[in-house]
């Protein structure tokens, strides 16, 4: 169970990343083009960035209020 956790940790830092990385490169992509594909994927991959780090904390803490629930 705990290299199950390790990976799954190691996942959602390299999801993080990404993301990042894409917002700065839409970012960027739209500052030197004007195209309006680039502002829609900017706007989007900045929300993405955004709303990830909650989904993550609340999953985990979900996870722990539910843990040892079903053992008898």
């Amino acid at each position: 169970m705990e290299k199950i956790t390790k990976v799954l940790a190691i996942a959602a830092v390299v999801v993080l990343i990404l993301s990042a990385l894409l917002t700065l490169g839409f970012g960027i992509a739209f500052m030197a083009t004007r195209n309006p594909f680039f502002n829609n994927a900017w706007r989007a991959s900045a929300f993405c960035m955004l709303l990830l780090p909650f989904l993550l904390f609340a999953m985990i803490k979900i996870a722990q209020v539910l843990k040892g629930r079903g053992a008898k």
